[in-house]
């Protein structure tokens, strides 16, 4: 009794720390920095307790017994590893005092236009240190092992394990944020780059179809934006030179002539590197970089400088509203009225974000969303910098797992009638005892679109489409392994194409649909190692890669594990329901599953 009594205190005192811990958060993020270190140092003092539990004589001894040793063991872990998070976040706290915090901003930012750099580069080295204590205390906590520990204990673990990994990416975010923004923003020679604006009514790989685009010029730190303007205007340059994915499989659709075709492949760092050779071949001065966003993140952007008033549109610019009126609304005008909307509405937005002063506690969920979900990507011909962002995550890569879910449309129709196209991928896969696997994967396509009026947006039906008809090549990436692929398209003929891309095959169908119908591809294919072996349990893994999309693609998800197999673990989400595992949601962000199985002897 008297061991269950300290290891119940421990316990508590870790619940102590994870109460302080966030309202030290909260002071910090509101500039009340004497407050939050406070917090801080008593989360500490109360992981410190927790961890000292073998201090108390019936704890050292139940440290010797089976089962209940493992949980006191777990116990001292978790407060050594909640220790160094306390130690973490007090470094945050000097990273605050050195920028000069408020609350608000920073000093500097309130200058429209600009993001002052001095006060980031004073805390630059404050936050790395605090992503490398937070690493610490994530390694720490990577030593329990939850399968030997009682119920309470291993759900403790579990909850503090994934917090922590959490924690320890968006700091990690934070320092490289830190890091890469002097140099990107023009602190030591100015910088200039091309910004995407991309239209998700139209897929392309990328996201959306190449729009509006603008030349953005940064000089330490201050921000201007030099042109704006349809990318349409930049017209074709003679072929250039692309990777080899790029000319076999986009050239035939002007991938490497057209601008607006410079977006095909879904790796934005391939994608990139395409527009910037035809920006060159043009005649144009070299860029650093290039920016790609959509309205979806500028509606996320609103939420932080609030209501935008467009001379070339009606009514304010809102997070509810600017999405439906880039993607939708302008295309219900005549052609020249219509683009005409577009340039304002941009222009407006653009200039109302680059004239404010700077929103610094506003714009970090809505950046690390737009990141997370791809509606903000970035490439730098900097390699330093462009390794940053991979690390952020924010540099757009496609990145395919050894068993991807990635299924990317690509438009075929001049109309913008995607804006009512809801897409949905099912993806079924059934285990071998032998470790291989047979695979299907539908992608579904109904659109919801009206039969009428005629108009830039349902088509104006001169190419003998019907008002309102949607049609994509949809692109499905398989294993590299995958033999037996067959496919098929319901309704229509199927084109049979299987390619090559990024060494995945693809396979590629032309899906359309007429107003109020819907229509579907199927792939179907063989995997023969599909499986890992992990000690006596075997393994299976696959990766989801959502495409960037005005709403996000549904996703079902179904695993069957060999017959007679004992499931022993699955990733959160992944619910078994006899011998097969599902899913059902719309992830916006990447998202990785795994189940883990005992085959009988």
């Amino acid at each position: 009794m008297d061991g269950a009594w300290a290891a119940t205190s421990a316990v508590r005192g870790l619940s102590d720390v994870r109460y302080q811990l966030p309202l030290g958060v909260d002071d910090l993020m509101a500039g009340r920095l004497d407050e939050a270190e406070a917090r801080f140092a008593l989360a500490r003092r109360h992981a410190d307790g927790a961890a000292g539990i073998t201090r108390h004589p019936a704890a050292a001894l139940a440290d010797v017994l089976p089962l209940i040793g493992d949980d006191i063991d777990a116990i001292q872990t978790m407060g050594r590893g909640v220790a160094r998070v306390a130690d973490s976040a007090s470094v945050l706290v000097d990273a605050a005092e050195a920028a000069g915090w408020d609350g608000s901003s920073l000093p500097g930012s309130d200058e429209p236009g600009t993001v002052p750099l001095e006060p980031i580069r004073a805390a630059t080295p404050h936050l790395g240190r605090s992503a490398t204590v937070m690493g610490e205390a994530r390694a720490i906590l990577a030593r329990i092992d939850e399968s030997t520990l009682l119920g309470p204990v291993a759900n403790a673990a579990t909850t503090v394990r994934v917090e922590v990994t959490r924690r320890a990416g968006a700091l990690r975010a934070a320092a490289g944020v830190a890091e890469l923004l002097p140099g990107f923003l023009g602190a030591d020679e100015p910088r200039r780059y091309f910004v995407a604006l991309q239209n998700l009514s139209a897929p392309r790989g990328t996201g959306g179809f190449l729009g509006l685009y603008g030349i953005l010029e940064a000089d330490d730190g201050r921000i201007s934006l030099e042109t704006f303007e349809h990318v349409a205007e930049l017209g074709t340059v003679p072929a250039i030179r692309a990777p080899e994915d790029v000319e076999a499989r986009y050239s035939r659709f002007g991938g490497t002539t057209h601008f607006i075709a410079a977006n095909y492949s879904p790796d934005f760092p391939t994608s990139a590197e395409v527009i910037l050779e035809m920006w060159s071949r043009s005649g144009e001065t070299p860029l650093d970089g290039v920016i790609a966003a959509d309205p979806v993140l500028m509606s996320y952007l609103l939420s932080a400088y609030g209501p935008v008033s467009a001379p070339a549109w009606p009514e304010p610019l809102t997070p509810g509203n600017v999405s439906a009126a880039l993607h939708r609304d302008t295309f219900t005008l005549p052609k020249p009225e219509s683009d005409a909307a577009q340039e304002g509405i941009g222009e407006a937005f653009w200039g109302a974000v680059l004239g404010s002063p700077l929103p610094i506690g506003g714009l970090i969920d809505p950046l690390t969303r737009g990141v997370r979900e791809r509606h903000l990507q970035v490439y730098s011909v900097h390699p330093e910098e462009q390794h940053t962002l991979l690390e952020l995550g924010a540099d757009g890569r496609l990145d395919l797992t050894p068993n991807p879910v990635s299924v990317v449309w690509q438009d075929a129709t001049a109309a913008r009638a995607g804006f009512f196209a809801r897409k949905e991928t099912i993806h079924r896969v059934s285990l071998t005892a032998e470790g291989g696997a047979t695979v299907e994967t539908e992608a579904i396509l109904e659109n919801g679109a009206p039969d009428g009026p005629p108009s830039p947006l349902l088509g104006e039906g001169s190419t003998g489409d019907p008002i309102g008809y949607f049609a994509a090549f949809v692109n499905v990436y398989l294993p590299e392994g995958a033999t037996d692929v067959e496919t098929s398209v319901e309704p229509g003929v199927s084109l049979g194409l299987i390619e090559e891309e990024f060494g995945h095959p693809v396979a590629m169908e032309l899906v359309g649909a007429g107003p109020g119908e819907r229509a579907s591809m199927t792939v179907t294919y063989e995997v023969p190692e599909a499986l890992v072996r992990r000690g006596n349990l075997w393994e299976y893994r696959l990766g989801y890669r959502p495409q960037p999309a005005l709403t996000p693609s549904g996703l079902e998800v179904e695993v069957a594990v060999p017959p007679g197999a004992d499931v022993v673990a699955a990733s959160p989400g992944l619910s078994p329901s006899g011998p097969t595992l599902r899913f059902h949601g719309a992830p916006a962000a990447p998202t990785g599953m795994w189940v883990r199985f005992r085959l009988p002897s």
